[in-house]
């Protein structure tokens, strides 16, 4: 036998040995996976946030569910906790703002025309994805969007997770083959952020950033407009 067969040999029964023992190995693992998690999570809450000790469990449940399910957890909100006037207000809030912007290109002596042109175009075309889509509040659409994806009360977690992270992963594969939809809304409606989206040309503002301390419909006009400075920079 050359040392080129040796090699081979050699090399290929380290690689097999682990392989005779994977299950074992596995089982170790899964052993150590919970601790080892526990200590990270531990660790990196305390020095961001000073959090002494882990989350209750019923709060890593919810809060993985709701950002794993937007739409749904996003419609339990809206049904709760939103006022539906405050939409309405952001609405016209943001075209106010979008009318300004527009004065302030037209009056702006730095720009030439071609470039003023396009930028006019584009915030024409912004699109405002404000509070939630409409379609999460009828419950036909909203079990169509989820179609696919059923769980059983007696299901463990771990599997329910399981369950819709393929599920997911489904749905993200067949959107492949079909055309973008722009006026999808990205986000959860119960998220707490406001962001404008370049890839899309879209300002966002979640249901859940639309109340008090940042916003409400009945605060006073000069609360309102500080207010508008928040869409107001996402915009600009």
């Amino acid at each position: 036998m050359n040392s080129k067969e040796n090699y081979k040999k050699e090399n290929g029964s380290e690689i097999r040995a682990p392989a005779s023992s994977d299950a074992r190995f596995s089982d170790y693992l899964s052993n150590l996976q919970l601790p080892v998690e526990m200590a990270r999570k531990t660790v990196f809450y305390r020095v961001m946030y000073g959090r002494k000790q882990k989350a209750s469990r019923w709060k890593d449940c919810t809060t993985k569910t709701t950002y794993m399910m937007k739409y749904a957890a996003g419609a339990m909100y809206v049904r709760k906790a939103f006022d539906q006037a405050s939409k309405r207000a952001t609405q016209n809030m943001i075209g106010d703002l979008q009318e300004a912007f527009r004065g302030m290109l037209r009056a702006n002596d730095w720009m030439d025309t071609k470039t003023k042109a396009l930028a006019l175009d584009k915030v024409n075309q912004m699109l405002r994805h404000i509070a939630y889509p409409d379609f999460i509040l009828d419950n036909e659409k909203l079990d169509d969007y989820y179609s696919g994806f059923t769980v059983q009360e007696s299901d463990f977690y771990s599997d329910m997770v399981e369950k819709l992270l393929r599920w997911k992963l489904e749905y993200k594969f067949k959107r492949l083959i079909k055309p973008v939809d722009r006026n999808e809304y990205e986000f959860n409606p119960a998220e707490v952020n406001a962001y404008y989206e370049p890839s899309f040309n879209s300002i966002n503002f979640p249901a859940a950033i639309l109340q008090p301390p940042f916003f409400h419909h009945t605060f006073p006009r000069f609360v309102e407009v500080y207010g508008k400075t928040l869409p107001g920079q996402k915009m600009y």
